[in-house]
């Protein structure tokens, strides 16, 4: 019995939602609820919450809640802020907003006052800009009802008319079904909106609908007591209607989708014989005096019942009906149309008819209209009965229906059977009252009444128990009040009898002989005089502790401050604790007091136990041979022995979910010194794979694919010659939920590493020389040779000290193909390493005859003899401190080259190859080198002018680099030299002896000489002639 309710507040439902064994802001003696399991994927629920809590984000009626919310809306899309997805929403707030069931904070301390009860009062709750709507609360504003309208609002930019609407009206004062609620939420309740829940104490509270499904529906909560999380809660209807009308609650809808209101309203037809079944939610629809909520209410109707409307209203609202007998309009807001007309039942008696006035007959309609009818009465029924005697009153019928007596006077033989004289002379019924001051075996006993009219003496009888019948202590006749008496040890009972010794009575004359019931009779216990003896008896688990007291006189016994009976607690940290493909395994707390424990699935539709442990130490179990990527529910309790029974626990459920299936095979094979394949069979089921590497002490992710349809990977830079540890294991992504199978293993080895460096050198035109590196893990080298379309070995070395091979025979300026690999022999089983390869050719004969054909001052001609093997030459020079290619012939009958852009004085190395074009290759001979150098510079300046008719004056700028000057006159059809100075300061010479005004040519060049060597610069000319 609820005795008191101070204030619900905000905890979750309020009284509705949950009701807690702890000591909750609820009042101080409001009753506990308790649900015995809960149901999460991977974790256990304490049974001490009700409402039942989801807290696991894999928890599969996560996404039904979500997902039903898009097939369950109605005209939604104009009332959601900027067209967006209530369902995006919704998923918004569950994951991701500042204030999200997974993942997300608790409300901060300084937005609680830790002292309140139930629904906090906020500071600034929350401020969320994500989808453009921001809440600023004002101080002292409670949460779960703040909490229920920021939803709202950010869904539908506003929280919606409340209480005023009597159309969002659930119920009032509870008298809820589960039927008109679950009719009403799926009509008319759209996710985001805010219901609210108001005693008759005013205590009240929020949550936030989310969407529903056969058995109840999910609601988004803020329980805001001691900085809880907002929570995604489920309920069925049935609890919540239980609750709600526990309590009395008025439940209604803060209606912020207002695009849907009444839109399963039936349209009426213009039949005035229209039949609607009503499915009110509140229980009732009220009968109104007219069309309008403001109207005079005439009256209810239950929801469930068949009504029928003859009118309707001007907008097809209201329907007018008669029920039981008051005729009025309802709304058509909670009908659902039959279509069918009156169909009556036979007539049936309402109203009995009697001697002296009629009744009524009904007949009803299946849809609870009724026809009723009037009745004629019966008249009396006398019979043949004649009654006579002698007294004033005679009456001489008696009618056998109802009693009635005409009275008809004359004279009466017996006196009795007139009613008038008897009841006019009956004594009235005395009130025996019994007190004592102890009722034990040496107090007196009182029996007391008030005198009563018409009696003249009272008869007390006083009865003792014996055995199973009362057998008579004490019988005594008394005129006044008042009897005392002593009684030894028994039950009593004790009754007076009332006495008119004026008349004749109808029972017989010795009143010993009088008939009584028990309920004339006043009960009585003396007790003996205990002396008791004390006894403290200890509770055991199946009986209860208490005190016995024994009385050592008479051997009664009673007992008194009883103590509960042991009780094994419930199983704590129940979970899933690892999840295989095909098992699961359990694990939980180890409870002190159990002997064991009993571990039950369900399955075939009821629960079966699958193991029971003798000891309380072990606190896992293994369930094998289950079916992947499937969820299985089980519960968990504790048992103790005591005496020969079994005392349990209450149980625990828990649900796990096996993995997915992985793929079928999974192998690894070496493809190189470095290098690992790794192939896998296609998961139909599977989104992806994950495969890792163990390295460093640890698995590590090395690939993940983006599809099932990836059935390979190549792991690469690895060491050679290692044996590695590779995993994988199948991921499926539905709705943003990821599940992964178990792993499989495999261990793949890399091939023995081949040589470091395989280097091959023509030695000449005929020859090839092989190098390579020593493999200190090789036993020895297999080198081979590619010729006529296939590899042949060319040598097998007996050791890894062996790292030379010298190919001869071959062709000259031929390129040729080898590969080596290493082998290692360790017993019978030889290891290969991968082949390295490398490309040669023999040499081409040299250029010959390479020599320097003519030099200036800026270029140097080079020449050489022809090579009738050769494609064509390659000329290189020296600068810049490495080796250029400045020219590529492409035949091989140009036979020289002229390199210009040179400076003057300057000494040039060049050399020369052959080359042979094979196929997209060449072939080259070995390198002829030269040296060149360019003239030096002559002088800047040479002019020639006449002197006179005979004599031309030459005239040159000094050469700081040359020794002298040579001058030349171009006579006789040859240049002649016609000086040559010793010096380089000599600047002028004359020539003398010419023709009168004759043009004559004339040229210079500078020498220098260094020791025996003379070098010479080019001529600069000039023309003069001499004067007329």
């Amino acid at each position: 019995m609820i005795k008191s309710v101070k204030r619900l507040g905000a905890a979750v439902l309020s009284a509705v939602m949950m009701l807690t064994a702890v000591a909750t802001p609820l009042g101080d003696n409001l009753p506990t609820v308790r649900e015995s399991t809960s149901l999460t994927a991977g974790a256990a629920i304490s049974a001490s919450k009700w409402g039942t809590a989801i807290t696991n984000k894999n928890d599969s009626r996560v996404s039904s809640a979500l997902n039903n919310i898009t097939s369950q809306q109605k005209n939604i899309s104009s009332t959601v802020q900027s067209g967006k997805s209530v369902k995006d929403m919704i998923y918004y707030l569950v994951f991701e907003s500042e204030y999200a069931v997974y993942g997300g904070k608790t409300i901060p301390n300084n937005h609680c006052n830790a002292n309140a009860d139930g629904g906090q009062w906020l500071d600034t709750f929350a401020e969320e800009t994500v989808y453009g709507y921001k809440i600023n609360m004002a101080s002292k504003r409670r949460g779960c009802f703040w909490y229920a309208g920021y939803i709202s609002n950010i869904i539908y930019g506003k929280d919606g008319a409340g209480d005023s609407n009597s159309a969002n009206i659930i119920c009032r004062n509870g008298g809820l079904t589960s039927s008109s609620l679950k009719s009403f939420i799926t009509k008319y309740l759209q996710a985001g909106e805010h219901i609210r829940m108001v005693s008759s104490s005013n205590s009240s509270h929020s949550v936030s609908y989310i969407s529903y499904d056969a058995n109840g529906f999910y609601y988004l909560d803020y329980l805001g007591y001691k900085n809880e999380n907002a929570g995604l809660r489920y309920i069925t209807y049935d609890k919540f209607v239980s609750v709600v009308n526990s309590y009395s609650y008025k439940v209604y809808v803060y209606n912020a989708n207002t695009a849907e209101n009444n839109s399963s309203t039936p349209t009426p037809s213009q039949s005035v014989t229209d039949h609607y079944k009503l499915t009110s939610p509140d229980g009732y629809q009220t009968i109104r005096k007219e069309a309008s909520t403001n109207s005079a209410n005439l009256g209810s109707i239950n929801a469930g019942n068949i009504v029928c409307v003859t009118k309707y209203s001007s907008d097809n609202k209201w329907g007018y009906l008669t029920y039981n007998g008051v005729s009025g309009w309802i709304r058509l807001y909670y009908v659902e149309k039959t279509g069918s007309t009156h169909s009556y039942g036979s007539w049936y008696t309402k109203t009995s008819a009697t001697c002296t006035s009629g009744g009524t007959e009904e007949r009803k309609c299946s849809c609870g209209a009724t026809e009723s009818r009037s009745t004629s009465a019966l008249g009396h029924n006398y019979g043949s009965t004649y009654f006579e005697a002698d007294h004033p009153h005679k009456y001489a019928h008696l009618c056998q229906r109802c009693g009635y007596k005409e009275f008809t006077g004359g004279n009466l033989a017996i006196y009795e059977k007139c009613d008038i004289c008897y009841n006019e002379n009956l004594p009235s019924k005395p009130c025996l009252n019994i007190s004592s001051n102890g009722f034990k075996e040496s107090d007196n006993v009182s029996f007391t009444w008030d005198p009563t009219d018409k009696t003249t003496h009272y008869n007390l009888t006083v009865e003792v128990l014996s055995g199973d019948e009362y057998k008579t202590v004490c019988r005594q006749t008394y005129v006044n009040s008042g009897f005392q008496a002593t009684f030894g040890k028994g039950q009593y009972r004790a009754v007076l009898d009332s006495y008119n010794s004026n008349m004749f009575h109808q029972y017989t004359s010795d009143w010993r002989d009088w008939v009584h019931n028990s309920s004339d009779y006043v009960y009585f216990d003396i007790e003996c005089a205990h002396e008791f003896l004390e006894e403290v008896v200890s509770p055991t688990y199946d009986n209860e502790g208490y005190t016995l007291h024994t009385c050592t006189k008479c051997g009664y016994s009673y007992k008194d401050n009883y103590t509960p009976a042991l009780k094994l607690t419930e199983l704590t940290g129940v979970k899933v604790k690892t999840q295989g493909t095909n098992s699961l395994t359990l694990a939980w707390d180890k409870n002190a007091n159990a002997k064991g424990y009993i571990i039950e699935q369900y399955k075939g539709g009821k629960w079966t136990q699958i193991a029971k442990t003798s000891s309380n130490t072990a606190v896992t179990y293994t369930v094998n041979r289950l079916a992947a990527d499937t969820t299985y529910t089980f519960r968990i309790k504790a048992y103790v022995i005591s005496g020969e029974s079994e005392i349990y626990g209450d149980y625990v459920r828990i649900a796990g979910k096996t993995r997915i299936a992985n793929v079928a095979s999974f192998k690894g094979s070496a493809v190189s010194a470095s290098a690992v394949k790794l192939d896998w069979s296609k998961n139909d089921k599977a989104t992806g794979y994950v495969i890792e590497q163990y390295k460093g002490g640890k698995w590590t992710a090395i690939a993940t694919t983006k599809n099932n349809t990836t059935l390979t990977f190549t792991v690469k830079g690895l060491a050679d010659d290692t044996a590695y540890s590779f995993r994988i294991k199948s991921y499926r992504t539905v709705n943003g939920v990821t599940d992964f199978s178990e792993y499989t293993s495999v261990k793949a080895k890399t091939l023995l590493g081949n040589v470091k460096t395989f280097t091959a050198t023509a030695t000449g035109t005929t020859a090839i020389k092989l190098d390579w590196s020593k493999n200190n893990k090789a036993t020895a080298y297999v080198i081979e040779q590619y010729r006529g379309g296939k590899w042949t070995v060319l040598a097998t070395t007996k050791n890894n000290t062996t790292l030379t091979f010298t190919v001869k025979g071959l062709a000259e300026g031929t390129a040729y193909s080898f590969r080596i690999k290493s082998f290692r022999k360790t017993g019978s089983t030889t290891d290969f390493s991968e082949y390295t390869a490398i490309k040669a050719a023999t040499l081409l004969d040299s250029v010959s005859n390479l020599k320097v054909t003519s030099v200036t001052g800026s270029w140097i001609t080079l020449e050489w003899a022809k090579n009738d093997k050769a494609t064509g030459y390659a000329i290189e020079q020296y600068k810049g401190g490495k080796w250029t290619v400045i020219a590529t012939t492409k035949n091989n009958t140009t036979l020289k080259f002229t390199v210009k852009g040179l400076k003057n004085d300057t000494t040039y190395s060049f050399r020369i190859r052959a080359y042979k074009t094979a196929g997209a290759s060449n072939v080259y001979s070995d390198y002829v080198r030269i040296a060149g150098k360019t003239r030096i510079p002559n002088v800047a300046k040479f002019t020639g002018s006449a002197v006179s008719a005979s004599a031309v004056k030459l005239d040159w700028s000094k050469n700081d680099k040359a020794t002298g000057y040579v001058i030349e006159q171009y006579k006789g059809g040859k240049w002649t030299a016609i000086a040559t100075t010793k010096n380089n300061t000599t600047l002028t010479f004359t020539v003398k002896g010419l023709a009168k005004g004759t043009t004559y040519s004339f040229r210079i060049k500078s020498f220098r000489k260094t020791g025996s060597t003379i070098e010479f610069s080019e001529y600069a000319s000039v023309k003069a002639a001499t004067d007329k």
